[in-house]
């Protein structure tokens, strides 16, 4: 990664909820990760807010697609990050 990319990445900020960062472990089960998202997917329904409801479902969609795009975690592990920038 270049630096001006690491420099972009460090100034990136979410407004409340609508920014999420995933970080996962090497030789996490994918299963296990796919499920979890799921899961939490489901629960941000309850976010009684509608604005930061659909914040944070669209960036657990996209994060959940995005892993589905793997078969295993890769040895360094994986970080991914989703939502509304700033």
């Amino acid at each position: 990664m270049q630096n001006d990319q690491l420099y972009q990445m460090s100034m990136a900020s979410g407004s409340g909820t609508s920014l999420i960062s995933y970080y996962i472990p090497s030789k996490y089960p994918i299963g296990k990760v796919n499920a979890f998202l799921t899961q939490e997917a489901s629960t941000a329904g309850n976010i009684k807010s509608r604005v930061n409801r659909q914040s944070v479902e669209s960036a657990l969609r996209h994060i959940l697609a995005k892993t589905k795009l793997y078969r295993s975690i890769p040895n360094t592990g994986l970080v991914l990050f989703s939502g509304q920038w700033v």
